[in-house]
């Protein structure tokens, strides 16, 4: 029923009975076809990095997931962060922290906060945000992301699954990014022989790891080695897991929250308590994560000095060229 659903509304995206929107500047659309971690927000700031270093004005445009406000919310104005992690959702937050002189921007209708950028801020292009099913806004190239560690061809629709709509959503892609380390190669065989689309491979690769409190930044090399005690509350915390053991980190013990979680002091202090009693060197979660907790207001005076994160980045392991081909053509044009 829900795939019927998702159905019907495509097809009057497709034939035209619902409007689309078009902004006047370039839109980039990152999203996926499933729930759940694939390496949106990497890529997002793959591409936020790449276009201010030609110096391109860049907004950035979500939905702000689970965040506590309602309607448009300018969570940086070109200068940082102006609103906390509640009111814009932690992936908009940890965008507008990375990179202050973009744009960032957080609505349920993402036409009225592109064009909002546009009149206001006078930016260069909009890149969205977990943004492909959200049709009403047209974009110039639109980025599916796909986990390319485990096939989705026998996955159920949601509810009853991940998927958030049939296969044949990908025919609207304009390029298909697997992403995982390591991949099913059969499985993206398949893919690769039912659409074609113009492919990348991507993998996120750590680059720092750094101290709630105290040191700003630590080598990758101080971790290997050390016993740690894990948690995190990602859409994939398997890629965390397997993060951490190409760091050579010992894990002692690992705790999985759902996407998106707000820690709860009580559960920060369990953690803390896991530490003591398994007699580690470090507690370590992700960048994500650290963002909602460091910013609530809840935790001053805690006990932050043995917690770490790890910061990743996206690296393009095959097809970068064709892809800068594909955003500098869509930039002349």
């Amino acid at each position: 029923m829900y795939g019927f659903v998702v159905w019907i509304r495509n097809c009057c995206y497709d034939f035209r009975i619902f409007r689309v929107h078009r902004v006047g500047v370039p839109v980039i659309s990152v999203g996926n076809l499933t729930t759940g971690g694939t390496g949106k927000t990497p890529l997002v700031e793959y591409l936020v990095k790449y276009f201010i270093d030609r110096n391109k004005k860049v907004a950035v445009i979500s939905r702000g997931y689970k965040r506590t406000t309602k309607g448009m919310m300018i969570v940086s104005n070109g200068c940082g962060a102006q609103v906390n992690v509640e009111m814009s959702g932690d992936e908009a937050y940890q965008v507008a922290e990375k990179y202050p002189q973009s744009i960032v921007i957080v609505d349920e209708y993402r036409a009225r906060a592109s064009m909002h950028a546009i009149e206001k801020f006078k930016v260069d292009l909009i890149i969205l945000d977990d943004g492909f099913q959200h049709r009403s806004l047209h974009r110039d190239i639109d980025i599916a992301m796909i986990d390319g560690e485990q096939s989705f061809w026998k996955m159920n629709m949601l509810p009853a699954g991940m998927r958030r709509e049939p296969l044949r959503g990908l025919n609207r892609a304009t390029v298909i990014v697997f992403s995982g380390n390591p991949v099913d190669e059969n499985f993206i065989d398949e893919v690769k022989q039912t659409f074609n689309k113009t492919y990348m491979k991507a993998i996120f690769c750590p680059t720092s790891a750094h101290k709630f409190i105290g040191e700003s930044l630590i080598p990758l090399s101080y971790l290997n080695g050390k016993k740690c005690i894990a948690f995190c509350g990602i859409g994939n915390s398997n890629s965390f897991l397997t993060t951490l053991r190409e760091l050579n980190l010992q894990i002692l013990d690992f705790v999985a929250y759902p996407d998106h979680h707000r820690f709860s002091i009580e559960e920060l202090r369990n953690i803390k308590v896991r530490f003591d009693g398994k007699k580690a060197d470090l507690i370590i979660t992700t960048e994500k994560d650290s963002v909602r907790i460091l910013d609530s207001g809840q935790y001053k005076g805690f006990p932050f000095d043995v917690f770490f994160y790890v910061q990743i980045e996206t690296k393009i392991i095959e097809g970068e060229d064709k892809f800068h081909q594909i955003i500098e053509s869509m930039i002349q044009s």
